[in-house]
């Protein structure tokens, strides 16, 4: 007896929210991973100096240089520089007020077979950090396009599931909503300078999709 009133209380359960909203909502998932085909390189450039335009000019020439190294090469499809940044700060090694100076660039290339002379080349013209290595690939909208119609399917499989196990009629879809902070368009890896071409390879981008339907129950 104990257990059929388990039951019954669990159908309960699900069956009164669905009842006094008069909807049903579930999240469906879809996944795909994809090996890229480009790279996004984030590096800092960083420079300390007791003087504040002396550390501004200094990131300043080191950025241009970069650039003026790389934005003719044919693997190189952009170069975007960020903001140069200068605040305060006490060097401890001089015993001493100075400045730092940071700026921030970002290069995307569609070899990676050059991914690992790159990193080494930047980070001896001066760049002092790898901050990010974004994996990318071609046709990534349409790809998302589709795994967000996958997603959905999936949505209504298991809306169609909980209907069924609580003995109520499935009606057309009334919303869908792409969750918060979804689709991730990318893998993003975080890398020190010795990173490999081999790693690299290997790790395949993952692209995935949530999305909530709600559906109507049919009387």
């Amino acid at each position: 007896m104990l257990r059929i009133t388990t039951l019954a209380a669990l159908f309960l359960a699900l069956t009164i929210p669905f009842i006094s909203t008069g909807q049903i909502s579930a999240v469906g998932t879809a996944q795909s991973y994809k090996l890229p085909q480009a790279v996004k390189i984030t590096v800092a450039i960083s420079v300390l100096d007791k003087d504040a335009d002396g550390a501004w000019d200094e990131a300043e020439e080191v950025a241009e240089d970069i650039v003026k190294e790389y934005y003719l090469e044919p693997y190189v499809k952009s170069i975007t520089l960020g903001a140069t940044l200068v605040q305060h700060e006490y060097d401890r090694v001089r015993a001493q007020n100075a400045y730092r100076s940071t700026k921030h660039l970002t290069l995307v290339m569609d070899s990676l077979e050059i991914f690992e002379k790159v990193m080494e080349d930047l980070l001896n013209e001066g760049a002092t950090q790898v901050t990010q290595v974004e994996l990318m690939m071609p046709n990534q909208e349409e790809i998302m396009q589709n795994l967000i119609d996958l997603a959905i399917e999936d949505a209504k499989k298991k809306a169609q599931a909980m209907a069924g196990a609580t003995h109520i009629k499935l009606g057309s879809a009334t919303g869908v909503e792409v969750m918060p902070g979804e689709p991730s368009k990318s893998f993003k890896l975080k890398v020190d300078p010795m990173v490999s071409f081999e790693g690299l390879r290997l790790n395949k981008a993952l692209l995935e999709v949530k999305v909530k339907v709600t559906f109507a129950i049919s009387k």
